[in-house]
């Protein structure tokens, strides 16, 4: 170490998060990212959810919502590279 450099801080990335819809785009938006996709993407979920909770479009509804988050959580640092991100029910 050179005389007079500050250690930085070492912070570590989870491997796995586990969050709300409204958790996740808080912590996005902390981070200065941008929701507005992710809010389409969670209307078009939060529709086919309400209307026919058992569907493959539902289904697929939640997995693009899902993949957009782990994006954007991993664009922000949020969620290691290699990460998994899990949609928590509620708001």
């Amino acid at each position: 170490m050179q005389p007079g450099r500050a250690l930085e801080p070492v912070t570590e990335v989870p491997a796995k998060v586990a969050l709300t819809l409204g958790e996740a785009k808080t912590a996005i938006r902390a981070a200065g990212g941008d929701v507005i996709q992710v809010g389409f993407l969670a209307s078009d979920y939060l529709r086919q959810r309400e209307e026919e909770p058992a569907s493959a479009d539902t289904s697929v509804s939640r997995e693009r919502l899902c993949a957009l988050i782990a994006k954007r959580l991993k664009d922000r640092q949020l969620l290691a590279a290699e990460g998994t991100f899990e949609l928590r029910e509620g708001q």
